[in-house]
C-alpha cells in the first residue's frame, strides 16, 4: 500500500507542478517496489521519473529512467 501512495502521491505533485516533490516520490515508489520484486509497478515509477525529469530539463537522465524501465514491461 505504501508503495502505490507514493506512486499516487507523485501522479498528483507531477500534475499540480510540484516536480521536486514529484522526483522524491517516485524514487520512494521505485525503491519500494523494487524490495517487493514487482517489475512492471517498477517500470511505472521510473517512467513516472522520467517524465518529471524531462520537465525539468534534464532530457539525459529523463532517457536514462525510461530505458531502466523498457526490460520491466514484460
Amino acid at each position: 500500500g505504501i508503495a502505490l501512495s507514493e506512486q499516487l502521491l507523485a501522479n498528483v505533485a507531477y500534475v499540480q507542478g510540484d516536480l521536486q516533490t514529484a522526483s522524491l516520490q517516485y524514487r520512494e515508489a521505485a525503491q519500494a517496489w523494487r524490495a517487493l520484486r514487482q517489475p512492471a509497478m517498477l517500470a511505472d515509477a521510473l517512467d513516472g521519473l522520467g517524465v518529471v525529469y524531462l520537465a525539468m530539463g534534464d532530457a539525459a537522465r529523463a532517457r536514462s529512467q525510461h530505458e531502466e524501465s523498457l526490460p520491466l514491461w514484460t
